[in-house]
């Protein structure tokens, strides 16, 4: 069966991560059935959940095992068109990780579909390419693939070089470590076909207790289990039970090729010639069923091809007659307008000569009237004379009036606006004091704050700590905390309340003092948990909650025990001073906040030994950090400032991860509280 599994998932906006799980477990149970219908039902709604939650990985990852499902229910063309429309699609939007999925994917149904060179290139790519932009993932998964195809073909020591080139991958899974064995072990065996001359029953022996090894880590076997069974009967010469497992599996190419060898074994050859017909007639059989498929595909692809082209030969055909037929619509308007432009005309022409004789009408007038304006002009010359220094006179005194009102009421204003001016001062002085007063005030509470956190980290040689937190105001709500108690037991918490500013600086002092006094006791982490929550829930009028991991480590053995109340899930470093230190988040459980829930008992878990492996603790104003558009800066981009160089004090980590966070925000203000806390327990001999 081939599936690819969807890991670490991302905070869905429109469908609760609670509600994805079930979805995704639906669509993993319903991809071994033959209901296709369901399954696509289920896979294109988690897609589409995905998307909405930006959570690139399982968008892929689920467009991927729509194709797969369909590939491997035989609708080969289909399953290969819908990878391709992933790739373009992950090429569009410049996902990395869709070009790696799209190409893996490829890669398989090509292999499928029997294309060995297409489905080699499209594996080989995809290898390269993770390797390139991921370099701290696994490619085992494409490595087993190739390897299959090389025992496939015949080629058992290429088969099993990459066999071995998958169990090297960092990050292996226990299950690709398990198909990475089963492919070795079969390769080995049919090696001893190729190669009867040698002897390969102590390297096969080796690959086999190492595949056992490999299945007792995973808790089950896989799907190889019974052709490895049978090359182990073969190689221990237990004949007759190897070909009583060969029946159990079937007619297949497969079992009649391990029967044909087992008969050569045994000096059978009569047998092993009639395994040998059968192992023929399979494969002619499965060459024509699968020929025929492919026909009946391609000739339902070109049937829908023809149909396609039938519908869009419809469309324009509907459009070339909605075309004629607005070209009629329009040379009827045409004619309309030609019609009225002709009445236009006509009717300027009755114009034209109406105003003709209007203009000799009128100059009949203007002879008549020219001798009695003469007349009229020269009293108008006296009268207009006359008038002009009367208006002269008028308008001199209307000057002065409105010079001196005007500046009259210049004097008013400006009087007024002096008065506003003071006024305005006066109340600028007094903001200015109480602003001040505030800022003195959130100053000293800031001081009485940060008092309350200890800054003063152990200097022993068997434990290096180191914790900061930055305040988004003058007060913050994070807060964190830790004391040794009886020279061996390490306490710590780090929490993050509800809201910002004084109130959550309030909430945080009380939950920093009952934390203190309850760990002091000796209490396990989940019941420090679950009395600080039957403190806090009381009178808890605002609704206020705060958000805690609490941990407790014995310093001379590494033992772990700690409980998560809805914080976020801290990180573990392994090889902290390799190159590229390997760092993951911790899987756990997340109880809920504190302070909510009235009478809620918290669960426990634990590590055996975390000695030698720093842990990193951390508020959400870290990974939620905000650039000026807006974008956070993520929990990837977390992983990697811890994955990028190594580093060799719990203050180096944090510093790293605070100055990737304040290069990645820019100019943007600071949003939310970040608070962080490093520790690393080291294995000292005792003297």
């Amino acid at each position: 069966m081939v599936l690819i599994s969807i890991g670490h998932m991302s905070h869905a906006q429109t469908m609760s991560k609670a509600d994805r799980d079930a979805l995704q477990k639906k669509v993993y149970s319903l991809y071994p059935k033959n209901d296709q219908a369901a399954f696509e039902e289920a896979a294109n709604r988690l897609k589409a959940a995905a998307e909405a939650a930006n959570d690139e990985r399982t968008f892929y990852k689920t467009w991927s095992n729509i194709a797969l499902y369909r590939a491997v229910h035989m609708q080969r063309n289909s399953a290969l068109n819908i990878a391709l429309e992933e790739r373009a699609y992950a090429v569009a939007h410049n996902s990395k990780f869709g070009i790696y999925t799209s190409m893996y994917t490829l890669g398989v149904i090509q292999k499928m579909m029997d294309n060995r060179r297409q489905a080699w290139a499209a594996l080989t790519e995809a290898i390269d390419y993770l390797h390139e932009h991921f370099p701290g993932e696994s490619a085992a998964p494409a490595l087993i693939e190739l390897s299959k195809m090389l025992q496939a073909y015949g080629q058992a020591n290429e088969a099993v070089e990459y066999a071995q080139k998958a169990l090297k991958e960092p990050g292996l899974t226990p299950l690709h470590r398990l198909n990475a064995w089963s492919s070795i072990c079969i390769a080995i065996a049919d090696t001893s076909v190729y190669h009867p001359e040698g002897d390969y029953r102590e390297e096969f022996s080796h690959a086999w207790a190492e595949r056992e090894k490999a299945k007792a880590a995973l808790g089950h076997d896989d799907s190889y289990r019974k052709v490895v069974e049978v090359w182990r009967l073969i190689n221990n010469g237990e004949f007759d039970a190897a070909l009583a497992l060969c029946d159990s599996l079937g007619p297949k190419p497969s079992t009649e090729s391990m029967k044909t060898v087992i008969y050569k074994r045994k000096g059978d050859f009569e047998n092993a010639y009639y395994a040998t017909q059968r192992l023929f007639k399979i494969k002619d059989s499965i060459n024509a069923y699968r020929n025929s498929h492919l026909l009946m595909e391609m000739r339902a692809d070109m049937d829908m091809g023809r149909m396609q082209l039938d519908a869009k030969e419809l469309r324009l055909r509907n459009q070339q007659l909605r075309l004629e037929h607005v070209n009629d619509e329009l040379r009827q308007e045409k004619m309309e307008k030609d019609a009225i432009d002709l009445a236009l005309k006509h009717k300027e022409s009755e114009l034209a000569n109406a105003a003709a004789k209007l203009r000799n009408d009128s100059l009949e007038a203007s002879n008549k009237d020219l001798t009695i304006s003469e007349y009229e002009l020269k009293n108008a010359v006296l009268m207009s004379s006359e008038r002009n220094r009367l208006i002269t006179t008028s308008a001199a005194t209307i000057i002065l009036l409105l010079i001196i009102g005007g500046l009259a009421f210049f004097l008013h204003r400006r009087r007024l606006q002096m008065q506003k001016l003071k006024a305005a001062y006066d109340q600028l002085e007094a903001v200015t004091t109480a602003h001040e007063r505030i800022n003195s005030e959130l100053r000293i509470a800031r001081d009485i704050q940060m008092s309350m956190l200890p800054h003063q980290f152990p200097d022993r040689p068997d434990l290096d700590l180191f914790a900061a937190m930055r305040a988004a105001k003058a007060v913050g709500g994070d807060l964190y905390d830790f004391f040794i108690l009886d020279d061996r037991q390490l306490y710590f918490c780090v929490g993050d309340v509800s809201g910002k500013g004084v109130p959550a600086s309030l909430f945080m002092a009380m939950t920093c003092r009952l934390f203190r006094s309850i760990a002091e006791e000796g209490r396990m982490p989940a019941e420090i948990a679950t009395r600080l929550n039957d403190n806090l829930v009381k009178d808890n009028e605002n609704s206020m909650f705060v958000t805690m991991f609490i941990g407790l480590i014995d310093l001379q053995t590494g033992h772990f025990d700690y409980c998560n109340a809805g914080h976020n899930a801290p990180v573990l470093i392994r090889r902290p001073q390799a190159p590229h230190p390997d760092a993951t988040f911790m899987e756990m459980e997340s109880n809920v906040p504190i302070g909510l829930w009235p009478d809620f008992r918290f669960e426990g878990e634990h590590i055996d030994n975390i000695a030698n492996t720093p842990l990193f603790i951390y508020t959400d104003g870290l990974n939620e950090a905000e650039d000026e558009a807006q974008q956070q800066y993520g929990d990837d981009r977390l992983i990697e400032s811890l994955r990028s160089q190594p580093f060799t004090t719990a203050r180096e980590a944090i510093n790293r991860a605070y100055a990737k966070a304040r290069q990645f925000v820019g100019q943007a203000e600071q949003s939310d509280d970040v608070t962080s806390l490093c520790l690393l327990v080291k294995n000292v001999p005792a003297k």
